[in-house]
């Protein structure tokens, strides 16, 4: 008969032997959970910078709309906005041009949108600046006298455009650091030729 040493060592063997199999389970386990969880954390990146990519050119795809264009040359080229006071009597919301003021101020808070989104860096510069740096300055240098307006006479809008004016900024620095993509003379208008 087996004795009771043999069935003890028998009992710790199969014990032992249990605990290694359980020991190499849940090793595997923790493994192939591991590698599920990068697997999952890459799919989840993927897809975010996937709806990043798309909202960015969401967002680039509204400044190039023929509604946005239309707007866009109006301001451009028919607003006289060198002069706040001009602005005020002529543009301005306050003084009854609502249609005016909005066309204005849509035009700024796109580019606002699209400066804190550069700022937060939940955009990158070269995006946008590549396809869209002419806009951006000639916007910019066209509106400025009416933003720094606002901002002096108006409490309340003491931020305005700032994420714009960042933009802008920022879209200079491009320019000095890619001279390639600068045009010869970025302060003349397309027409004036």
């Amino acid at each position: 008969m087996i004795d009771q040493l043999t069935l003890q060592t028998i009992g710790i063997l199969l014990t032992g032997l249990t605990v290694s199999i359980a020991a190499i389970y849940y090793t595997l386990t923790l493994r192939y959970t591991r590698r599920n969880q990068e697997l999952t954390l890459k799919a989840q990146q993927q897809s975010l910078e996937t709806r990043q990519i798309s909202s960015w050119m969401e967002l680039i795809k509204h400044t190039t709309t023929p509604e946005w264009i239309k707007r866009w040359q109006i301001v451009y080229y028919t607003y006289n906005l060198d002069d706040f006071d001009t602005y005020l009597q002529k543009y301005s919301a306050a003084t009854g041009h609502f249609d005016e003021s909005t066309d204005i101020f849509v035009i700024g808070e796109a580019y606002n949108t699209i400066g804190n989104l550069v700022r937060t860096q939940n955009m990158p510069l070269d995006i946008f600046s590549r396809s869209h740096f002419q806009m951006v300055i000639m916007t910019w240098k066209k509106i400025e006298t009416i933003c720094f307006g606002l901002r002096e006479r108006f409490p309340g809008f003491h931020l305005l455009w700032c994420d714009f004016e960042y933009l802008y900024n920022r879209v200079l620095d491009y320019l000095k650091q890619h001279p390639e993509l600068q045009p010869p003379n970025i302060e003349s208008s397309p027409d004036s030729t």
